[in-house]
């Protein structure tokens, strides 16, 4: 599910699960001074693993990041996976990225840390139950304070070891793609200006490299996809992102070698599938993804990891 509070004033919550313009409006005046980031604010905040569901916001729908918790999933080849590890509780929309220490980065809203954005780091080696997660509070230097805060992580290694973080934003009553660059993992530097934005709702942006440039898909529904050169500058917006055909919301994505994988869902909440492209062509369908034989949320990281795979999913709670 897409979990995120901040509603685009363009537009009304799409699912369920989102809170009401009212309640989000409120919740941005009372926690954005606590996630959007300052000169004061410690450059790498640990934050502990919560456990349990948290309160839901008046208005709220059946579901969020008060109600889900995330955990990782791994196998060795792509398709069903069986070994798990939890991270935390109170999780939304995960986003997983290995930079170029071999370490995995699981990117999630925190709804216990006032809807703000974290990551979890994991160390590459074994995968087994007592794991460790250690998790950070993203800090973003730059993000203007007193506006909404952003929401929706997707991050993406770039050639030189850095990561660049994209989220969606409300600036100045629309939504808009932005996006922050770091050395770490941790701590951001803003970009400034907007990456994409149509003065319509938008969310859950995936960016991955495809076919020699940027691909940008974001929601509702996969809605809108464009391009860029330099992963900065997308546009025009092209519409509707079609896999075979169907307007398709792509929840997860990354690349390798001239191949390009993408984690997605057909509108109605389908299976997780795995889509593949090579040199730049046609998606075609892979896989449908499994943890422990049961089809997990759409809402979902994949990447490949220590020989294998790992996949960040969502857990109902209590």
């Amino acid at each position: 599910m897409a979990a995120f509070i901040v509603v685009a004033a363009c537009g009304a919550p799409a699912n369920d699960d989102r809170a009401t313009a009212t309640t989000a409006t409120a919740l941005d005046t009372t926690t954005s001074a606590a996630a959007s980031t300052s000169s004061t604010a410690p450059l790498r905040e640990v934050l502990p693993p919560t456990k349990g569901p948290g309160t839901a916001p008046a208005g709220a729908g059946a579901g969020g990041p008060w109600s889900t918790g995330m955990s990782v999933a791994f196998a060795d080849e792509l398709g069903r996976f069986t070994r798990s590890e939890w991270v935390t509780d109170q999780a939304g929309v995960p986003n997983l990225i290995t930079d170029r220490n071999g370490r995995l980065l699981a990117y999630h809203i925190d709804w216990a840390a006032q809807n703000g954005i974290a990551v979890a780091i994991r160390e590459p080696g074994p995968t087994t139950k007592d794991s460790t997660w250690i998790r950070y509070r993203v800090r973003i230097d730059g993000l203007p304070t007193g506006k909404p805060d952003p929401v929706d992580p997707s991050a993406v290694l770039l050639d030189d070891g850095r990561i660049r973080l994209y989220w969606m934003r409300v600036v100045n009553g629309r939504a808009a793609i932005q996006s922050a660059m770091s050395n770490d993992g941790v701590t951001f530097k803003l970009e400034p200006g907007d990456r994409f934005s149509t003065g319509t709702e938008l969310f859950d942006p995936t960016v991955v490299r495809h076919g020699g440039r940027w691909l940008l898909v974001t929601g509702p529904d996969g809605a809108h996809h464009a391009y860029a050169d330099d992963g900065l500058t997308f546009g025009p917006d092209l519409g509707p992102f079609l896999v075979e055909g169907t307007a398709t919301m792509v929840w997860a994505a990354y690349a390798a070698g001239d191949t390009t994988t993408l984690l997605t869902a057909a509108p109605g909440r389908p299976p997780l599938t795995v889509h593949r492209s090579v040199a730049g062509g046609a998606f075609t369908r892979t896989f449908v993804l499994s943890v422990d034989g049961s089809s997990p949320a759409p809402d979902a990281g994949l990447v490949p990891f220590n020989g294998g795979f790992a996949l960040a999913y969502l857990r109902p709670l209590g």
